[in-house]
């Protein structure tokens, strides 16, 4: 028997047609399952494929734990066989019961799960901002957020079995994840559940040598292109590029997106160090970029969390940025910057970047036909011209 002629997709079409006609609003929830399968003489098996159905097709909202809800009406009202006592409990049925999915906060409250290691160390971790903005934007919207870590204490991946384990034992409507560990999820997803994530956007930051789909991104490339262009524009041709290597950032990328600004500037100068996020990691590499043959007059800092190194070594050599070295870096935390006034820097607005994915991630939950898209949150330029200088100053 083929699909289209199974019972589950005849009786999709029955509630369909009956979904069609008043008083079905989109927001009331439906029977339980086993009530649905009594009332309507079908076995339990067959509800719940019908329900997978209507589900996929965006007729109905699935919140684990609560029930089915109408999502939107399936189209212009049609005949129906199936009275709306037998597919809605009498509550949902009152005249005064809410119309809509808006106003039924405590039925349509979603639970989201932020997979990272975001959460921890606040005040310390350039994230607990994007963490935190996340969770006030949520509970905004009347949804709740659930913390999960997807590395243990020492930044490694948790091993798949508990994130698969976790995910099973505790399902939520939707996830974020941080990008990097990206297949890491979804591998443990499909153990999970045996398919791939559907209601899931991936925050990244720049450099990351993994890209998933839907993704908002820190834009790292675009800001790198951005500060060797303005340095080439002002006349310096020796452009040197520090950056870190962590389990979230490839040094091969960064290099590669550093390499490639470079000759779209069609500057041949090459000099890039990669570093553990340590002040004597970043002394030692900006000492040997400076000791090199040909050293650098202009250095972009892929990372804050090494301004204090770089600070350390131009003090040593009373080198002043601006007068012997130009000098651009990236703040990840706009507004709340540990950089000190007087750097030339790039703002990442981290804030924007959890706005942008929690409504990203509710649309594609609450809208039916919302597709979730991948965006790129591009750096803002914060100048200070103390430390900017142009070749011959």
């Amino acid at each position: 028997m083929t699909r289209t002629s199974s019972p589950s997709t005849r009786l999709a079409g029955r509630l369909k047609a009956a979904f069609s006609n008043p008083p079905v609003k989109a927001g009331m929830r439906l029977n339980p399952e086993r009530e649905l399968a009594r009332l309507l003489n079908v076995s339990p098996k067959c509800i719940n494929r019908t329900l997978g159905i209507l589900t996929d097709e965006g007729i109905l909202s699935k919140r684990h734990g609560s029930g089915n809800y109408i999502r939107r009406i399936p189209g212009d009202p049609v005949a129906a066989d199936l009275s709306v006592e037998q597919l809605f409990p009498a509550s949902e049925l009152e005249e005064d019961a809410a119309p809509h999915l808006a106003s039924l906060p405590e039925q349509q409250r979603l639970t989201i799960q932020l997979w990272s290691g975001f959460h921890r160390n606040p005040g310390r971790n350039e994230n607990y901002s994007l963490y935190c903005k996340i969770r006030s934007q949520l509970e905004l919207a009347g949804h709740a957020l659930e913390t999960c870590d997807i590395i243990d204490s020492h930044w490694r991946p948790v091993p798949l079995e508990e994130v698969a384990e976790t995910l099973k034992t505790h399902p939520a409507d939707g996830y974020l994840v941080t990008s990097p560990l990206g297949e890491h999820f979804i591998k443990a997803y499909t153990m999970a559940f045996g398919t791939h994530p559907s209601a899931v956007v991936f925050l990244s930051s720049w450099g990351d040598d993994e890209f998933n789909e839907p993704e908002i991104r820190l834009d790292g490339q675009e800001a790198v292109i951005r500060a060797v262009r303005e340095f080439a524009r002002n006349g310096l041709e020796k452009i040197a590029f520090l950056g870190i290597d962590t389990t979230y950032h490839s040094s091969c990328a960064d290099r590669r997106i550093y390499e490639f600004a470079m000759s779209r500037a069609g500057l041949d100068y090459r000099l890039s160090r990669h570093v553990e996020v340590k002040r004597e990691a970043a002394y030692r590499a900006v000492s040997e970029m400076l000791d090199a043959p040909e050293p650098p007059e202009a250095l972009f800092i892929g990372e804050d969390l090494l301004i204090e190194g770089v600070k350390d070594v131009l003090a040593e050599r009373n080198l002043l940025p601006g007068r012997d070295l130009a000098v651009i870096t990236i703040s990840h935390s706009e507004g709340s910057s540990e950089i000190h006034p007087d750097w030339t820097s790039l703002d990442f607005n981290r804030d924007l970047t959890g706005v942008v994915a929690v409504n990203e991630l509710l649309a594609h939950l609450l809208t039916a036909g919302h597709e979730m898209r991948s965006i790129a949150m591009l750096a803002k330029w914060c100048f200070r011209g103390t430390h900017f200088m142009k070749k011959g100053k």
